[in-house]
């Protein structure tokens, strides 16, 4: 291999930092213009640490026991603008981060339980309804030509 600085045949190149690229040079190079050596020949290369994300918060609630009203962030936003306050406001009132409050009213996010109740109090709505099974909801859903009836929970069908 040749160095990408002088050209010359080389064994023995390094990885340096040259004028603000990565380049490969020989071990005169790196002592004639004092380049920092990023990462000798024969070294293995070094992986980047994956940086770790915090996993996004689903748009479903974290716990069954509670489901949040459909559009909750609607909801918290009329409330909000009624009583004349910004998002900032809202953030420093209920102890979370102005993105945290942006993200809520957009529906990107479901807040947790504690600041959901901070929300309904300091805003007077309801946010926050006892959860039902699925299996219940459908049941008790009052449909028209698609509900679900006693045949169907007995696994008949019906004549």
């Amino acid at each position: 291999m040749s160095c990408e600085l002088c050209g010359s045949k080389s064994d023995e190149l390094h990885l340096v930092i040259f004028s603000g690229s990565r380049v490969l040079a020989c071990q005169s190079c790196i002592r004639k213009y004092g380049l920092v050596v990023i990462r000798r020949s024969g070294e293995p290369r070094k992986r980047p640490i994956a940086r770790q994300t915090r996993q996004q918060r689903s748009v479903r609630p974290p716990s069954p026991e509670y489901d949040v009203v459909e559009d909750y962030g609607q909801i918290i936003k009329r409330a909000r603008e009624e009583r004349g306050l910004t998002q900032e406001d809202l953030a420093r009132l209920v102890g979370v981060k102005l993105s945290y409050i942006r993200k809520v009213e957009q529906g990107k996010m479901v807040p947790e339980l504690p600041v959901l109740r901070k929300l309904e109090k300091l805003l007077s709505v309801k946010l926050v309804e006892e959860a039902v099974p699925r299996e219940e909801k459908a049941i008790y859903s009052s449909g028209g030509d698609d509900s679900i009836t006693l045949g169907d929970l007995l696994g008949r069908e019906e004549p």
